[in-house]
């Protein structure tokens, strides 16, 4: 796809940050569990939501929402 695996794993607070949210509580509901949900995103560590290095990243169908987004 072109996209470099690093830059595609984020941590929540860089999640956070780059939709401009301030309260996690509203982020999880509202943003981060609708995409997994999806299965927009996945989770590094899948088996273990609380692990302190999580992290999650685009699966293919959200790389592919992404492309379609940025052809528009």
């Amino acid at each position: 796809m072109g996209t470099d695996t690093a830059d595609m794993i984020r941590i929540a607070k860089e999640i956070l940050h780059a939709l401009a949210l301030k309260h996690t509580s509203n982020f999880r509901e509202n943003y981060l569990e609708p995409t997994l949900k999806l299965e927009l995103i996945e989770r590094i560590f899948p088996n273990k939501p609380n692990h302190p290095k999580q992290k999650y990243r685009l699966t293919e169908k959200g790389l592919k929402i992404k492309e379609t987004l940025k052809k528009h």
